[in-house]
């Protein structure tokens, strides 16, 4: 363990670093947001989801987030 994972953070930032290079020599963006809610990439450009797709899953993502905060207090509470 105490050797894997500083091996694996090298690991990761190569593989980052040679995919991003990709992306900026095809003239696309390295941010991982901008690809959230992405339906696909072609020679035309991007295609985003359409906005009530988009909208039902920021709705989701939100309502996941606040029931991992849920969570993660009731487990905080119980410990005490």
């Amino acid at each position: 363990m105490i050797v894997g994972v500083p091996i694996f953070a090298v690991i990761y930032a190569a593989i980052k670093a040679v995919v991003n290079t990709f992306l900026r020599k095809k003239d696309l963006p390295v941010e991982t947001v901008k690809y959230s809610y992405l339906k696909n990439i072609d020679e035309e450009g991007f295609h985003q989801l359409d906005s009530r797709l988009q909208r039902d899953h920021e709705i989701k993502d939100q309502v996941d987030f606040e029931q991992d905060k849920k969570d993660q207090e009731e487990k905080n509470v119980g410990e005490k």
